[in-house]
């Protein structure tokens, strides 16, 4: 197929409301070989100012960005509080907060196939095992099948859940507590039954693993009187025998790519943003300066084919503060931090996933 396929059958879409793909080629099928196809944003919109979650859709052959493409495809709106995107298999799962939901659609025609109800907010995506599993304030862990789009499975963790990632047939879940959290969970990722639940550095709220080893994000504990942090947000590293965390860096966001972590600290406490990347092998770090790109950072993700690295802004206000009811935009960079490239994005441009397919 084509690269561009998603961009003509999303024209064709809007003209005749539906989407067709062209045949595949005649004769032996050639050696797939992976490449990067393009990426999803997930904009979570603002809800005190009732402005909706959307999707945006960047295509890499073309180096476009076609906003609020979810709407445009099927006439709705994603709803409340877009939080989390996961592409797994020809589906592209979205993690709608505030609806308690989750929105599957067909990743390259961005047709919904069926919204599927939680008893609690939808909040992180993670596959594993033929399964997809999604994080629930209800205090589970959701797995849904890929082929039914049904939830076959609810799996009890800790309180308020968030930010998830998987190692080999193990799903980690991080339990924040809603900021009072100190506890991770272990799903085998076959038969959906939790391992062990451990301790941890307090208020975890996402987790990434670079191949070898995963690495905790915890996102602070404010002092008493609200004037700071009381334990300052950082990423730790899981020691396999769950009893260790190394502290890593100091941090509020956190990806990672080719045994490489890409982080930054956008404490509330201090207006000095940072930026890091750090080789997970030796340890060794190095500041990155994107600063010049980068008003007041979202969110941070690296795709896994290319290691180039995306970095998602607010807009700042006329105060000089992040601007959480104005569009956004997001920034590419290659592997040595040139920019590449930069696409304004709906409100709140929160999550990125990344849709790598076989030509």
């Amino acid at each position: 197929m084509k690269k561009n396929i998603f961009k003509s059958m999303l024209l064709a879409a809007f003209a005749m409301g539906i989407a067709a793909c062209s045949s595949d080629p005649v004769g032996p099928e050639p050696t797939p070989e992976y490449f990067s196809y393009g990426a999803f944003v997930v904009n979570s919109g603002n809800q005190t100012n009732k402005i909706n979650g959307t999707l945006d859709y960047i295509e890499f052959g073309s180096n476009t960005i076609i906003n609020n493409v979810f709407e445009k495809v099927n006439g709705r709106s994603l709803g409340i509080t877009a939080n989390d995107a996961f592409v797994y298999g020809s589906k592209l799962y979205i993690a709608v907060d505030s609806e308690q939901l989750v929105e599957v659609v067909d990743a390259k025609t961005l047709q919904s196939l069926k919204q599927i109800k939680l008893d609690g907010a939808a909040r992180h995506l993670t596959a594993c095992e033929g399964k997809m599993f999604v994080s629930s304030y209800s205090g589970d862990v959701c797995r849904i099948d890929t082929t039914s789009l049904t939830v076959d499975k609810t799996i009890k963790v800790g309180d308020y859940p968030e930010g998830m990632a998987t190692y080999g047939n193990l799903v980690f879940v991080t339990n924040s507590g809603y900021g009072s959290g100190h506890t991770f969970t272990v799903i085998d990722g076959t038969t959906g039954n939790v391992t062990g639940t451990h301790e941890c550095p307090t208020n975890p709220t996402d987790i990434v693993c670079d191949g070898n080893y995963l690495y905790l994000l915890t996102s602070g504990t404010y002092k008493a009187d609200w004037s700071g942090y009381e334990e300052d947000p950082a990423i730790y590293r899981i020691n396999p025998d769950y009893l260790d965390f190394p502290l890593v860096t100091k941090g509020t966001a956190v990806a990672s790519n080719f045994m490489k972590l890409y982080s930054f600290n956008a404490n509330y406490y201090n207006p000095d943003i940072t930026y890091r990347e750090t080789d997970t092998n030796s340890g060794m770090y190095k500041e990155l300066d994107l600063s010049k790109d980068i008003k007041y950072p979202c969110a941070i993700a690296a795709d896994p084919i290319t290691g180039h690295l995306w970095v998602s802004s607010y807009n700042l206000s006329e105060y000089g503060y992040a601007d959480y009811s104005a569009p956004g935009y997001i920034v590419e960079y290659d592997s040595n931090m040139n920019k590449l490239h930069e696409y304004n994005t709906g409100v709140g441009p929160i999550a990125i996933a990344f849709f790598n397919n076989l030509k």
